[in-house]
C-alpha cells in the first residue's frame, strides 16, 4: 500500500504517473496517453466558495494537522494553507 496526494497530481503529474506504474510493477515508459488528460471529467461541478472551503478546513482542522505531522509531503502544507 502507498499513498498518493493529489497536490503531486496537480504538481507533477508525468512523475507522479510513472511513480503509480512502477509501484504496481509496471514500465512507465511503455504508458500512452498524456499525464493531464482528464478522463469522464464532469463539467457540473458546483462551484466551492471560499466561504464553504474556510467552513470545510475548519471542521477538519485536526485531522490536516494529524495529516500533516504523520504523513509529511504535500500534507505538510495543508495547515499552513488554512491558517492553522
Amino acid at each position: 500500500m502507498r499513498i498518493y496526494f493529489f497536490d503531486d497530481l496537480q504538481s507533477r503529474p508525468a512523475a507522479l504517473r510513472a511513480e503509480i506504474i512502477q509501484f504496481l510493477g509496471g514500465d512507465p515508459a511503455k504508458s500512452k496517453g498524456k499525464p493531464t488528460e482528464k478522463i469522464n471529467e464532469d463539467r457540473n461541478k458546483l462551484p466551492l466558495s471560499p466561504e464553504i472551503r474556510s467552513h470545510i478546513a475548519d471542521f477538519f482542522a485536526r485531522e490536516l494537522k494529524a495529516c500533516a505531522s504523520e504523513l509529511g509531503g504535500a500534507a505538510a502544507e495543508w495547515p499552513a494553507r488554512y491558517g492553522f
